[in-house]
């Protein structure tokens, strides 16, 4: 009745002992949620994008490493293919030396079994005397240029060569060509020589007979041939 007349409000009675007194619920407001930063918004969005670039980039990558492993199986080919054609040189080489093997031992035979050189005609010496004197290569820088055709084999060019060295009218000699069984060398006269005088030191060291096909002392040149027995 005191609250309709505007009374005080009774008072509420006092709580039981031992028991905590009831808390009338507060009118103070709830602060509301924080809202997000800004930047959050951003960084999500950033996030997404790396994402969604993530697939170019694995496909870049594959193709990169494609790429490599193409031009390595290129590589394997390039080696493969040099290695059988050093291969085939190599076979090449063992059968000329073969050859070159079979051509040296068939020339130890021959000269083991032949007889050294003896002139056919004992009277050759004195009609060579009663002849008029034979042009004669001189000594110069450039030397004479012999060419000698059917040499048997590399065995058979050095003996060549050592046999001109052994003149007592040769300063030098040396091996400038040989190819199919025919040699050029080039030999530095001591003092003036003909052509006979030539050929007739090199038959009495190396025991074969050789044939002048050509002499041309003006020229500096002389081109003899290996004669068989």
């Amino acid at each position: 009745m005191r609250q309709l007349f505007g009374g005080a409000p009774p008072a509420r009675p006092a709580p039981p002992v031992g028991q905590r007194p009831i808390q009338e619920p507060s009118s103070t407001p709830m602060p509301e949620p924080a809202a997000p930063p800004a930047n959050a918004a951003q960084n999500w969005e950033h996030t997404l994008a790396q994402f969604e670039s993530m697939p170019r980039e694995l496909g870049e990558l594959k193709r990169s490493l494609g790429e490599v492993l193409h031009r390595f199986e290129d590589a394997l080919d390039h080696l493969g293919i040099e290695a059988r054609r050093l291969s085939n040189e190599a076979s090449s080489l063992a059968l000329v030396a073969d050859r070159l093997q079979t051509r040296l031992v068939d020339l130890g035979h021959a000269l083991g079994n032949g007889d050294s050189y003896h002139e056919r005609e004992p009277a050759r010496e004195a009609r060579q005397a009663a002849a008029p004197e034979e042009p004669q290569f001189r000594p110069s820088d450039t030397g004479v240029t012999i060419i000698l055709a059917a040499v048997p084999g590399f065995q058979g060019l050095m003996d060549v060569q050592r046999a001109l060295n052994g003149l007592s009218f040769v300063e030098h000699a040396s091996v400038v060509g040989f190819k199919n069984d025919e040699a050029t060398l080039r030999v530095v006269l001591r003092q003036p020589a003909s052509a006979r005088q030539i050929v007739e030191g090199l038959q009495a060291s190396v025991g074969q007979q050789v044939l002048i096909e050509e002499a041309r002392p003006e020229a500096q040149r002389l081109r003899l041939r290996f004669v068989e027995r």
